[in-house]
């Protein structure tokens, strides 16, 4: 019977440190945000969007590595208006990787995203409109999220050696 409980609580400690070891990635964007201005590219003009936002490694003891992701804007309708891939080399625990991207569309592709930021295209093209809007959190999405989870004590004792 003791042996019995024994390993039961041996199975138990086990599962519990299982568990509370997992480290949780970054589930949502913080304060994502665009830049949105007008660029001419040879006899076109182009939508210059600066994306902006900021994740978060909310792990006490786990840093990540080598980040490579896919950041998704969608309309109402969950239309794809905007794809944002990323790198970032790290984020150590308790911070925020910042993640600054420059994507250029055409007037066509633009359009749709202009409209869910209630941006007007002739207040852009002439200056009116500085095109600085934050995506609301129903319309932003990490689509792809690839990653290396390291221990921040390996991690640091690798960097002095």
């Amino acid at each position: 019977m003791l042996k019995f409980l024994k390993k039961e609580l041996i199975l138990s400690l086990a599962l519990l440190l299982a568990l509370t070891a997992c480290a949780r990635k970054p589930e949502s964007p913080l304060s994502p945000s665009v830049k949105i201005g007008v660029e001419k590219k040879g006899e076109d003009k182009i939508f210059a969007v600066n994306f902006t936002c900021g994740l978060k490694n909310e792990n006490d003891c786990t840093a990540f590595t080598n980040i490579n992701g896919v950041i998704e804007v969608k309309n109402n309708s969950s239309e794809i208006l905007l794809t944002v891939p990323f790198k970032i080399p790290a984020i150590l625990p308790f911070e925020t990787g910042i993640v600054q991207e420059r994507i250029e569309l055409t007037a066509d592709e633009a359009s749709p995203l202009l409209d869910l930021l209630a941006i007007k295209k002739e207040q852009i093209e002439s200056g009116e409109d500085q095109g600085n809007r934050f995506i609301e959190d129903r319309n932003i999405v990490i689509k792809k999220l690839d990653l290396e989870k390291k221990d921040i004590i390996e991690l640091l004792r690798s960097k002095l050696k």
